[in-house]
């Protein structure tokens, strides 16, 4: 189980460019702790191997479903997963 500010020095380690204005955190959930930045983005920290190979196919499932349904789907724009250099989708 990671801290708000562990997850944080992630994020700006992995993308400096993105600016933190605000953030909450919440550490409740089964298979993720989860850090939403700036009101707006949704960051999922896995706490297992299962939960990361989960979280890989579930972004590329999203990824593979934009512009294909007229449902609105969440476009995952920041991945980073364990094993993985810094890679955006």
């Amino acid at each position: 189980m990671l801290t708000a500010a562990e997850c944080l020095e992630i994020i700006e380690n992995a993308y400096p460019d993105l600016w933190v204005y605000t953030y909450s955190f919440d550490n409740k959930g089964q298979n993720n702790d989860v850090l939403i930045v700036n009101e707006e983005i949704v960051f999922r920290f896995p706490r297992t191997a299962r939960a990361a190979e989960r979280l890989g196919i579930e972004a590329a499932v999203l990824g593979r479903l934009q512009d294909r349904v007229t449902l609105p789907i969440p476009n995952p724009l920041y991945l980073s997963l364990p094993g993985d250099r810094k890679s955006s989708t």
